[in-house]
């Protein structure tokens, strides 16, 4: 839901929740309120975290409060690879269900969020999609695509960047 969901909207959570899965961020970060609202009324209502959690200490937060029943983890917004790492440690440890997503990045982040799903138990990394989704060029030399059935092989992933267009690209140095 990406956080547009308010009290107001309990009924469409009810109806969501009825097919067993998480809701993606209801709500906007940081209405917790609205949070302890929903799963007083709906205890069915399985949370899965995104935009609220910026760091391992907001994940832990929500943890230790039961705000949140998987997450939906973003590096670039948690700060990169060892806080993602940090953070998939964290939720192997309290057997919290996690999927890496993505942002706005070039074939470069791409890559890296998509080696990082790899070293879930699981690997699953539903929210992710070639950067071509969001840009006409692509830094890497072959960008990343992903088959019909929307996975990408890891050991064909070829990461050259395309030095004349990073050069292009490049806003400061």
């Amino acid at each position: 839901a990406n956080g547009t969901l308010s009290p107001d909207d309990l009924p469409l959570l009810e109806f969501l929740t009825s097919f067993g899965n998480p809701v993606e961020q209801p709500f906007p970060p940081h209405q917790i309120e609205w949070i302890e609202r929903a799963q007083g009324q709906l205890p069915q209502l399985r949370i899965c975290l995104d935009e609220e959690v910026k760091g391992l200490p907001t994940l832990a937060t929500a943890h230790r409060l039961h705000y949140l029943d998987e997450l939906n983890l973003k590096p670039g917004r948690v700060g990169g690879l060892a806080e993602s790492l940090r953070i998939l440690e964290y939720c192997r440890q309290h057997r919290i269900p996690v999927w890496v997503g993505g942002m706005f990045e070039t074939g470069i982040g791409r890559s890296f969020n998509l080696h990082l799903a790899a070293l879930m138990p699981d690997a699953y990394a539903h929210d992710l999609s070639p950067s071509s989704r969001y840009f006409v060029e692509d830094l890497l030399v072959h960008p990343i695509e992903m088959n019909d059935g929307g996975l990408v092989d890891l050991h064909q992933l070829d990461r050259t960047v395309d030095l004349d267009r990073l050069e292009k690209y490049t806003q400061k140095k």
